[in-house]
C-alpha cells in the first residue's frame, strides 16, 4: 500500500493506493516562464480516501465517472489549468 502526499495541500490529505496500481503519466510545468513550477501527474486506483480537507484551499472535490470529463470540459464546469491539462493528458493516453 502506498501513501501519497500533496506538497501543495497539508499533510492530513492522504490518498492511499496499492503501488501496482500507480502509473506515472508526466510532469509538466503549468506556468512555463514565470515560475519554477512542476506538476507529476499519477494516475491510480483509489482505495480507501481521506476526506477532511481544508475549506480555505479547496473550493470544491468531486469524483465523475470518466465518460463524464468530456463534458465536464465542454461545458467549462472546470477553470482549474492545472487540473484541466492533467485531465485532457489522462484522457489521451491513460484511460
Amino acid at each position: 500500500m502506498l501513501t501519497l502526499y500533496s506538497d501543495q495541500v497539508p499533510s492530513y490529505h492522504k490518498i492511499h493506493c496499492p503501488q501496482e496500481d500507480l502509473t506515472y503519466l508526466c510532469c509538466y510545468n503549468p506556468s512555463n516562464g514565470m515560475s519554477d513550477l512542476k506538476v507529476h501527474l499519477f494516475a491510480a486506483k483509489v482505495d480507501t480516501e481521506i476526506t477532511d480537507i481544508d475549506k480555505n484551499e479547496v473550493h470544491a472535490k468531486q469524483w465523475v465517472p470518466k465518460e463524464n470529463i468530456f463534458e465536464i470540459l465542454k461545458e467549462n464546469r472546470t477553470q482549474c489549468g492545472v487540473s484541466i491539462l492533467g485531465l485532457l493528458y489522462a484522457i489521451q493516453f491513460y484511460l
